[in-house]
């Protein structure tokens, strides 16, 4: 790992702060990009589950099964698809080019997907709640966990390059 406000090499993969400048690590840094990477990815992914299921059931004929309008259904799952491709590009970006700006447009896009699940699913009785929980509350706890480590470590520099020798 190198230490963003020094360049230096830090040999202690456990390190909190550089030991050759003193400063504290962000907490990205601390527990890896490849972490918070891999749980936007992970959340998006979820986000794509919910919206093909939602677009499935949008566009099964005959009386629909849940009570709630099938635009409604439909909506929830392009929202859901459109998550999954920003959640996607926003990971990857992170874990190949360190860009934690287009990680949180992708983690941002997969938490209002799991917040537009719950709302739409509870739009009618207890079941239906209880489906838009299941599907929307672990995109919205994953991806509310990669925007806090996301947060934490916004304002600390991440350097693409580490700094060049005086």
């Amino acid at each position: 790992m190198i230490c963003p406000y020094c360049g230096e090499k830090i040999d202690d993969a456990n390190a909190t702060h550089c030991p050759h400048c003193g400063q504290r690590l962000p907490l990205a840094r601390i527990i890896g990009l490849p972490l918070v990477g891999a749980l936007t990815i992970a959340s998006a992914s979820v986000s794509l589950f919910s919206g093909i299921l939602g677009i499935g059931i949008s566009l099964t004929p005959g009386p629909f099964p849940l009570g709630i309008p099938a635009g409604w259904i439909l909506f929830a799952g392009a929202i859901g698809l459109l998550a999954f491709v920003f959640g996607l590009i926003g990971g990857t970006a992170l874990l190949i080019w360190k860009r934690q700006d287009l990680a949180m447009l992708g983690a941002s896009w997969v938490l209002c997907s799991g917040l537009v699940t719950i709302l739409i699913f509870s739009l009618t009785d207890y079941f239906t709640l209880q489906v838009g929980v299941a599907l929307g509350l672990p995109v919205v706890t994953v991806s509310s966990m990669s925007l806090i480590l996301l947060f934490a470590s916004r304002n600390r520099d991440l350097p693409i390059l580490p700094k060049p020798p005086d």
